[in-house]
């Protein structure tokens, strides 16, 4: 029962992980585009 508990954790941390590193990663392109739109706003001025 003990092993089946310690298992969803680690599935539940697993999860928690992936969903994080993926909202981190869409949050950087975010950035990413931001700065390149601001780049090119400038450049075209």
């Amino acid at each position: 029962m003990i092993h089946y508990r310690m298992l969803m954790l680690l599935n539940n941390v697993h999860m928690l992980t992936v969903l994080f590193v993926r909202g981190l990663t869409h949050i950087m392109s975010l950035i990413t585009l931001k700065k390149g739109k601001d780049a090119f706003l400038n450049a075209g001025h």
